[in-house]
């Protein structure tokens, strides 16, 4: 299996504010990677447009996450590395580095 590099922001530093301007009536795509520790998501619009690859320690941060997107006020589809690593180019393109 070939592996990938991620590089992703701390879901502690980024700035959700802004991604809550950005995103305002937006549907958006949380795409995440599940691991037994370090957990990885790439967070998109429908259209692929606006894009936020993110990482997060599991017992750590996840609730956090999990605050922040309820904040950003918009529906969110989530899926498994899996469903979007096989059905989308694009983003698996956006998300990892060869």
């Amino acid at each position: 299996m070939k592996k990938h590099t991620y590089r992703a922001q701390k879901v502690n530093n980024m700035n959700w504010q802004q991604v809550k301007e950005q995103t305002i009536g937006e549907t958006l795509v949380l795409a995440v990677d599940v691991a037994k520790v370090q957990q990885y998501a790439l967070l998109t619009n429908q259209e692929h447009t606006q894009t936020w690859l993110m990482q997060w320690s599991h017992l750590e941060y996840t609730s956090y996450l999990i605050e922040q997107l309820k904040a950003l006020e918009v529906p969110i589809f989530s899926f498994p590395r899996a469903a979007w690593e096989c059905s989308s180019g694009a983003l698996r393109q956006a998300s990892c580095e060869d």
